[in-house]
C-alpha cells in the first residue's frame, strides 16, 4: 500500500469541513446567520427525512438532550419547528419553518455551485469518478471485529 498523505477517515473529515465552510458562506452571504456544525448536519438530516430528535441524536453521536438544546436553538432562530409525530404522540417530529425551508434552498444552490467549481479545479472525470467509486457505492455493514482479535484497552493507571 502506499504512503499517501492523508488517512481516508481524515481526508473525508477535511472534505467535509471545506464543503461545510464552503456552503456557511453562501448561507452567509444570502443574510442567514451561520449554523454551528451539529446544527448543520441536523438540516441535512431532516433534508434527508430523518425527522425525530431521537434518531437525530442517534445519527450525530450525541444525547438527546443536546440534540433538544439544538433544536431549541433552531426554533428559536425560526428555521425548525417541532410537532407532533402522526405515529406517536408522546414523540415530536421536526420540520423546516418557512424561514429554515429558505435556508436549505439557498444550502442546495450553495452544494450546485461547489458542485460546479469542484468540477472546474478537478475535471469532471475526476469527480465523477471519485463520487461513483467513493460515495456511490454501499460499503456493506459497519466492520465488527472478531472475538479473537479483539484486545482489552489498557487500564488507567
Amino acid at each position: 500500500m502506499e504512503n499517501y498523505k492523508k488517512v481516508l477517515i481524515r481526508g473525508l473529515l477535511d472534505a467535509y469541513y471545506w464543503m461545510d465552510e464552503s456552503i456557511q458562506n453562501h448561507v452567509r452571504a444570502a443574510g442567514y446567520e451561520p449554523l454551528s456544525r451539529s446544527q448543520a448536519m441536523i438540516m441535512i438530516s431532516v433534508a434527508g427525512g430523518v425527522r425525530r430528535p431521537s434518531d437525530l441524536a442517534r445519527r450525530l453521536g450525541v444525547s438527546r438532550q443536546a440534540v433538544h438544546q439544538l433544536l431549541a436553538d433552531m426554533d428559536q432562530r425560526g428555521l425548525v419547528d417541532l410537532r407532533p409525530d402522526p405515529a406517536d404522540a408522546r414523540a415530536k417530529e421536526v420540520h423546516f419553518s418557512k424561514r429554515g425551508g429558505g435556508m436549505h434552498l439557498v444550502a442546495v444552490e450553495a452544494q450546485r455551485k461547489v458542485h460546479e467549481e469542484l468540477e472546474k479545479r478537478l475535471g469532471r472525470k475526476v469527480l465523477d469518478d471519485l463520487t461513483r467509486a467513493l460515495l456511490n457505492t454501499d460499503w456493506g455493514e459497519p466492520l465488527q471485529p472478531k472475538a479473537a482479535a479483539r484486545k482489552a484497552a489498557p487500564k488507567a493507571a
